[in-house]
């Protein structure tokens, strides 16, 4: 038999939360949870009330639980990802602003390329080396 524990994540799916998912939330345990488990559980339900509610009550419902993401490494770890891929953008953006300024607009194979760099260091070596590139392809065959 389940708990009420382990069933919160799901009743952000019922048609009971369908109008608004914070009325689900403060009624079940997440709000009221502790420790670890409690964040996970917190995560689990936000990713199910994502499946079903619009951004504006997905935010009223991050807004409940919030403290309890904080104790989540899932959550955690979601967030560091989003952080990394938001400096690896940033640090393409830069680069190629900054290439387009040294060497004129990238031909599309070379946006093709930039926009494939996943690695942010290489990025960051890139533009290091901007400042003696002769080119677009000089600048894209920085070690």
């Amino acid at each position: 038999m389940a708990t009420e524990q382990d069933t919160t994540p799901r009743a952000a799916l019922t048609n009971e939360s369908a109008s608004d998912p914070t009325t689900t939330f403060g009624r079940s345990s997440v709000p009221h949870a502790s420790g670890h488990d409690a964040g996970e559980l917190a995560a689990v339900a936000l990713i199910l009330c994502g499946l079903r509610h619009d951004d504006d009550a997905i935010r009223r419902a991050e807004r409940m639980i919030e403290d309890l993401l904080q104790d989540s490494r899932t959550y955690q770890l979601w967030l560091k990802r989003g952080e990394d891929r938001g400096r690896t953008e940033e640090a393409r953006r830069l680069l190629t602003r900054l290439g387009t300024r040294r060497f004129g607009a990238p031909p599309a194979a070379v946006e093709a390329a930039l926009a494939a760099v996943t690695d942010r260091e290489w990025l960051d070596r890139m533009f290091d080396a901007a400042d003696t590139a002769a080119g677009w392809d000089d600048l894209l065959s920085t070690p």
